[in-house]
């Protein structure tokens, strides 16, 4: 999995994200995710761990908004969060997120 983050960062670029904004949900710099797409130096484990993380709750979502609006939405506070879930993800709130997914799975909100 560690060699893996080159091919985990392409993914979400190919999302639309950009490098300060992977920098963020990474708790990093962008010149160091630059550095991790140049593979001039090795993101740790743990940031390995969370780029699969954020990938996962990324996915996960796009598949249950419309993807056209999906990166406005994902940006944008929403009710239910109190925040945008690119937020939730910088602040590390997943069972949040992952309350939300299941609302959203069952087309209601408590």
């Amino acid at each position: 999995m560690q060699n893996d983050y080159p091919k985990l960062i392409q993914q979400l670029k190919k999302l639309g994200f950009s490098d300060s904004q992977i920098a963020a949900l990474t708790y990093s710099s962008e010149r160091t995710v630059q550095n991790w797409l140049h593979r001039r130096t090795s993101p740790s484990p743990l940031i390995v761990q969370q780029l699969a993380r954020v990938i996962r709750i990324v996915e996960d979502l796009r598949k249950l908004i419309n993807p056209a609006a999906f990166n406005d939405w994902f940006f944008q506070a929403n009710q239910f969060l109190g925040k945008s879930p690119y937020q939730a993800i910088i602040d590390g709130d997943y069972d949040k997120l992952q309350e939300l997914t299941f609302s959203l799975l069952e087309g209601s909100f408590a």
